[in-house]
């Protein structure tokens, strides 16, 4: 069950890994995206920063952090940190260098989701999660910071997405047809790595 923090980030529980809660929040019109580029590459950065441009919404991140979480917990991560791992499973491809230059965020990227993961145990209080959630939002100067989006993200190329993940037209119109959301063509992919590489 989702939850907002007094910091405003939502806290979602793992459905992947036992005692780990996963918070998210948006942050929009960077002004420093240069440095916290820098930061998040010298591993400054508490958190993994998830460019907006290809997430469709707060389903097919966290399917991908909770992919992340069990890679790590199985001790299979494809790359060094848990931050990079999650942007490893959004890709459908297994390339790292790929997946981090496509999920991740640049030097001019403007919107970021920022996705922290934190181990839930006696000695971990809410204030101390409060405390890690302040951190990183205090490193990110941006015009404004909220939670995710109620439905699809407004920011998503969807066109470049539909690319990068393979779905068809026909897959497309199906869905739309059904009722179901685009998010499942995306969503299943995620989930699916591990067997199928698109």
């Amino acid at each position: 069950m989702m939850t907002t923090s007094s910091t405003g980030w939502m806290r979602y529980p793992s459905m992947s890994v036992p005692n780990v809660t996963i918070s998210m929040r948006l942050f929009q019109a960077l002004k420093n995206p240069a440095e916290v580029h820098t930061a998040a590459i010298q591993g400054h950065l508490a958190g993994a920063l998830v460019s907006t441009k290809l997430v469709y919404d707060s389903l097919h991140l966290l399917t991908a952090a909770n992919q992340a979480l069990a890679h790590q917990s199985e001790s299979r991560m494809a790359t060094k940190s848990i931050h990079t791992e999650l942007l490893y499973c959004l890709s459908p491809t297994k390339n790292i260098s790929q997946s981090l230059a496509k999920f991740g965020m640049n030097s001019s990227t403007a919107s970021v989701v920022a996705v922290l993961f934190h181990p839930q145990s006696a000695d971990i209080s809410s204030a101390s999660l409060d405390g890690l959630e302040s951190k990183l939002t205090s490193q990110l100067d941006c015009e404004s910071s909220h939670s995710l989006w109620p439905d699809t993200n407004p920011e998503c190329d969807l066109v470049e997405l539909f690319e990068l993940y393979k779905v068809t037209p026909e897959e497309q119109a199906l869905s739309k047809e059904s009722g179901d959301s685009l998010s499942y063509c995306f969503v299943t992919r995620v989930a699916c790595k591990d067997v199928v590489t698109v």
